[in-house]
């Protein structure tokens, strides 16, 4: 019989100090699930997907309700992190394939290209806002920690 203990009975990770997240593009609540297990606090919460907002409310017996775009900053809580889950960004891989075939009538000279500027509202072009938005709050609230979603072509769009 091994009587090794398993890495997981160790003892209870306890937080030196408490911290503050804002969550954006919350979805189900991953990034909650997490950080509240080490310390953290959620000070605000903003999905605008209604299937999401229905399970992080059961989950959690908050809202989540609410556009980034919506939102003055000075209505948003201070906060030490900021975490946010994109949808798929028209930068990303799957952005920039999806955006190819959204329309399939518009001839691809008539697409729009993929990236950051990306508006087109009727191909669900929006969703390229996202960042900019989040970037308009990270500018004015200044959170000591970002964690955004690993979408392939971040950091690599546009050179």
């Amino acid at each position: 019989m091994n009587n090794q203990s398993n890495f997981f009975e160790k003892e209870t990770y306890e937080p030196k100090s408490n911290f503050t997240v804002a969550e954006f593009c919350s979805g189900i609540g991953g990034f909650r699930l997490g950080l509240e297990k080490i310390g953290g606090e959620i000070v605000i919460a903003s999905e605008i997907d209604k299937y999401a907002i229905e399970t992080y409310k059961h989950w959690f017996n908050e809202d989540s309700e609410g556009d980034l775009f919506e939102y003055k900053t000075s209505d948003i809580p201070d906060h030490d992190i900021l975490t946010a889950g994109f949808p798929c960004q028209p930068f990303s891989v799957a952005g920039v394939v999806s955006n190819r075939h959204w329309d399939k009538n518009k001839p691809a000279s008539k697409k729009q290209k993929s990236g950051f500027d990306y508006k087109d509202i009727k191909e669900g072009g929006e969703q390229g806002q996202v960042f900019n938005g989040l970037l308009r709050i990270i500018k004015k609230k200044r959170p000591k920690v970002l964690l955004l979603e690993n979408v392939r072509g971040l950091l690599s769009h546009d050179k």
